[in-house]
């Protein structure tokens, strides 16, 4: 597994500004090939940014991975405490698969 970047120690992730995100599949399996699967998983970060005042202002989905930019929408918004909820958004996603015949592995992120 590559080493990723880690969030920089001096600066709190917390405010108005832009991020370039990348979400990675759990073993990098090429879970974004339809439609349908797409949707599932650009659902569920739809709902974490709204619920953290984040919006997506461009993404591009690849087979194994989703680039992502975002902004925060409020002086309060929180990168560091957003991401927090990348620990319940596979699981979340791995439920919708089940529900709509989906089968495979869940979503991670990494950035």
């Amino acid at each position: 597994m590559p080493a990723y970047p880690r969030h920089l120690a001096t600066f709190d992730y917390i405010g108005a500004y832009a991020y370039f995100l990348t979400f990675c599949t759990f073993e990098r399996n090429p879970l974004f090939l339809t439609p349908d699967s797409i949707a599932i998983v650009h659902e569920q970060i739809l709902r974490v940014c709204a619920a953290h005042g984040f919006q997506i202002d461009a993404y591009c989905y690849m087979p194994d991975h989703v680039h992502m930019v975002i902004t925060a929408i409020a002086s309060d918004s929180d990168l560091k405490h957003s991401s927090r909820a990348r620990n319940r958004l596979p699981v979340s996603i791995s439920r919708k698969q089940r529900n709509r015949g989906f089968g495979g592995d869940t979503a991670t992120n990494a950035y």
